[in-house]
């Protein structure tokens, strides 16, 4: 797809498409609950710490992204027309199903599909489903192991709320 607005080249959209799901990221892990439950750390932490350190880091990356591309545009080097790259938003847009199924299925659902979806998305033979769903499920194990633990996370949700 073409477009007219130069603000819209995939130079200004990722880091514009990365602060919106981090922000939604953040909002959705603040509303979590608490970051500490008694000592060990609770579901929340890592994606409140992530939000906190991440969005600082993406508004930097869009004002670089916009200042470079005013650059260019004084200097001529912009096309009229720029093709949209639709990679960032289909993985923002996966990342942003994780974020929400993982509020309301828990850790366990919410990983397996988001390494399935990834490794399909990443992998040119379709084909192949059955082995890519074994590989999100050792992924998603390994995940959980990590978590639970070796971290000693203390999620609300870890499976549709029975465990």
């Amino acid at each position: 797809m073409e477009i007219k607005n130069p603000y819209l080249h995939s130079k200004v959209m990722v880091p514009a498409v990365v602060l919106v799901a981090l922000l939604v990221y953040l909002s959705l892990a603040i509303s979590m609950g608490p970051l500490f439950m008694g000592e060990k750390t609770s579901e929340s932490f890592f994606p409140v710490l992530l939000g906190v350190i991440g969005i600082p880091i993406a508004i930097k990356l869009l004002f670089d992204a916009v200042r470079e591309l005013k650059q260019e545009q004084q200097e001529g080097k912009v096309e009229s027309t720029v093709k949209v790259v639709t990679t960032p938003l289909i993985l923002s847009f996966v990342s942003l199903l994780y974020i929400v199924l993982f509020k309301f299925t828990g850790l366990i659902p919410a990983v397996l599909i988001y390494v399935f979806l990834f490794l399909v998305f990443f992998d040119d033979k379709i084909q192949q489903l059955f082995r890519k769903f074994i590989y999100a499920l050792l992924i998603t194990g390994v995940v959980y192991v990590l978590y639970w633990v070796i971290f000693k996370v203390q999620f609300e949700k870890m499976f549709f709320g029975l465990y």
